[in-house]
């Protein structure tokens, strides 16, 4: 259930990262358009440049902190999964090996009695 759960906050990462990207995408395609074909003066041009960039800045950090979040509790999460599995890799080995001490003693004593 655990890991149901993790796969689709995966999948909705991934959603939100492609989703960012396509907004993104579209802000620079639309921006560069709209200054091709809205004629202005060259000071004008370069202020909503500037204006533009220091949007675009900002919310790309906003991006990249999101994204850093989101890699960093995906290498929690693979931490979690590996210990996890080691554990019970190693319950496994424990079991087995205490259920083959098990059947030598018992075969031990059957061999004794006869």
């Amino acid at each position: 259930m655990y890991r149901e759960n993790s796969m689709d906050h995966e999948k909705s990462g991934n959603q939100t990262a492609t989703a960012l990207f396509a907004f993104f995408a579209g802000a620079c395609i639309g921006a560069g358009l709209a200054m091709l074909w809205a004629p202005q003066s060259g000071q004008k041009t370069r202020r909503m440049l500037s204006d533009y960039a220091d949007k675009a800045k900002d919310q790309m950090d906003s991006a990249l902190e999101t994204g850093k979040e989101y890699l960093q509790a995906g290498i929690q999460r693979g931490k979690e999964y590996f210990e996890n599995a080691q554990n019970t890799a190693q319950e496994t080995m424990k079991n087995a090996g205490d259920q083959l001490a098990h059947q030598a003693k018992t075969e031990q004593r059957r061999y004794q009695k006869s």
